[in-house]
């Protein structure tokens, strides 16, 4: 189950539909430094997916709540989609 400071983050990702990232392809890592540069509030480093959960890695949680959303968004049709290259999404 998610925290509060995740569900708030997902639901800021959701409503601005990442309009703060630069239009283009960018990678992964690109999208967690805007991310964390938007709202650093959000952005727990010191929760790791492996606390959360039990087949979770060491990765901060908030890493899984992008690739969440960004997944959300691109299900909808709307201005975000998954490149053929892993690890980049485009931003039209």
């Amino acid at each position: 189950m998610a925290r509060t400071i995740e569900s708030n983050l997902y639901q800021t990702l959701i409503d601005t539909q990442f309009s703060f990232v630069a239009r283009g392809e960018r990678t992964i890592d690109e999208i967690y430094n805007a991310v964390k540069a938007q709202s650093p509030d959000l952005c727990d480093d010191a929760y790791s997916c492996s606390d959360n959960c039990k087949h979770g890695n060491k990765q901060p949680e908030w890493n899984h709540i992008v690739r969440s959303a960004l997944q959300r968004l691109k299900s909808t049709g709307g201005s975000i989609d998954h490149s053929c290259n892993r690890g980049f999404w485009i931003f039209s």
